[in-house]
């Protein structure tokens, strides 16, 4: 039983190292995309172009958005498409547009992370994961999960608004996925609810 117990509790360890090691990675994220942010607005409008390739083996046109004549990513939203009030476009504030919906993403991401973290801890200090705590933290977990995805869609959908007076939500079917992942996370919490109830129980009667 000891063997067991001690074999769980370096698991656990390399658990919480393992998601320590991805919330570092997620910051450095944030930090990257805000530095992308500061040089995207220190170039001139008249600098972003949007390049359509075309695969010669498959004929699949797919498009790039150019900065400088350097090809600075590609591009999977038809927000490149909005026209403002004069009937033009801007690539810089659609670019820009998406790198802070990236931002607010990435941020959820270390704020998930640091939650899992604290729930390996809590289960190394307690020794049980059955607690109202854990509950609390993978709810919030699910909750952040999903709002990962809408997060991000409603403040493009905010910007929009105010850089071409454009208003269009939509959900990616490829997010869909994330919001039942945090579905997931949300019956795993009430699991763990009905686990709690029970080891409650069993320590009264211990």
């Amino acid at each position: 039983m000891k063997t067991s117990l001690k074999k769980l509790e370096r698991s656990v360890k390399t658990d919480r190292t393992c998601v320590l090691i991805i919330a570092v990675i997620v910051i450095i994220g944030v930090i990257g995309t805000i530095s992308n942010v500061v040089s995207l607005l220190s170039k001139e409008p008249s600098e972003f172009s949007v390049r359509v390739e075309k695969s010669e083996t498959f004929g699949i046109e797919t498009t790039y958005l150019d900065v400088n004549g350097e090809e600075y990513s590609e591009i999977f939203t038809d927000y490149y498409k909005l026209l403002d009030d004069n009937g033009k476009t801007n690539y810089q504030a659609i670019a820009v547009i998406e790198e802070i919906g990236t931002i607010v993403q990435y941020v959820l991401m270390a704020v998930i992370t640091i939650l899992v973290y604290m729930l390996f801890k809590d289960c190394k200090n307690l020794r049980t994961p059955f607690t109202k705590k854990s509950v609390t933290l993978l709810r919030w977990i699910a909750v952040l999960i999903m709002a990962a995805v809408l997060l991000h869609e409603f403040v493009c959908l905010i910007i929009t608004m105010v850089v071409f007076s454009y208003a269009s939500f939509e959900i990616p079917a490829s997010s869909v996925f994330v919001i039942l992942l945090g579905a997931v996370f949300g019956m795993i919490a009430e699991i763990f609810k009905y686990g709690t109830e029970l080891q409650e129980d069993s320590d009264s009667i211990a």
